[in-house]
């Protein structure tokens, strides 16, 4: 990602989105139990290197990409970030939006739904979205996927692939996208995972299929003598917040019985988690 560009956005939604699309993906590859096709860097980069001139103009007139994302109330993250990726393939020169949120039904029953079909320079890709902040449990191998999880708990790095894996990429290839894209070929249609977010730890260790250094998260009695100034970002405010200069998040209470991603007054984001945490 260009981060002088970035910074040069003004409007926290077209940031964001310039944030989705071009920030490096936390994972350089999938851990060795996994075959999960990535979306390709070069298509990533060819979009990036192909639109100053889109994100400039809409920086100046954001209004419709606002409209857009607004009308459903996107408070969930990733329903924010599914929007702003609609309205990029929706609007961006090049790239024909084909299919999005289609609905796999067999038997009156619905067994999957495809994120989005996109046609772009004669090539048909089907993307699986997923935006994912997780956390490492202390003291555990960062190797093992299991023990990525998210601040909550209820999902952790395996099984998020897994379900990628198992589930949403072979709905790629299923019969009845043939009835919803007539005259195409499914043959095709190339699968891909497009992920997005960012690792957190609490210790040194290092991890073999990161694209990136994970950043800091502290116990609420680890972060007593740190920093007192600092914001709470809430949802959906995470994704271009790790990399925004200026933030106008909620201001700090001290205590909680929740994890809670903070940007501090050095404008380093971290996640604080309550001492029970890992119980």
């Amino acid at each position: 990602m260009n981060d002088d560009f970035f910074t040069s956005l003004t409007n926290r939604k077209v940031q964001d989105l310039y944030w989705l699309l071009f920030k490096t993906s936390p994972l350089k590859s999938c851990p060795d139990t996994f075959e999960i096709a990535l979306f390709p860097e070069e298509i990533i980069t060819a979009w990036e290197i192909n639109s100053k001139d889109y994100f400039r103009a809409l920086d100046k007139s954001p209004s419709s990409l606002e409209v857009f994302v607004d009308r459903k109330k996107n408070y969930r993250l990733g329903f924010y970030a599914e929007a702003l990726l609609s309205y990029f393939f929706q609007s961006f020169p090049g790239i024909q939006l084909l299919i999005q949120n289609f609905q796999i039904t067999v038997d009156k029953k619905t067994i999957g739904e495809i994120d989005y079909v996109i046609e772009w320079e004669n090539r048909v890709l089907h993307i699986e979205l997923a935006v994912k902040y997780y956390l490492l449990l202390p003291k555990s191998d960062p190797n093992i996927a299991e023990n990525w999880v998210g601040p909550s708990k209820k999902d952790n790095l395996h099984k998020k692939l897994t379900k990628i894996e198992g589930h949403q990429i072979p709905l790629g290839k299923h019969k009845i996208l043939k009835d919803a894209l007539p005259g195409l070929q499914t043959s095709r249609i190339e699968s891909f995972f497009l992920f997005r977010g960012q690792f957190f730890k609490n210790d040194l260790q290092s991890c073999d299929y990161l694209n990136r250094e994970p950043l800091d998260y502290f116990f609420w009695e680890e972060f007593d003598d740190r920093e007192s100034e600092f914001e709470i970002l809430d949802r959906p405010d995470w994704l271009g917040s790790i990399d925004r200069i200026t933030m106008s998040g909620k201001p700090f209470e001290k205590g909680g019985n929740r994890p809670l991603m903070v940007k501090l007054k050095t404008n380093k984001v971290c996640f604080i988690v309550p001492d029970d945490w890992n119980d």
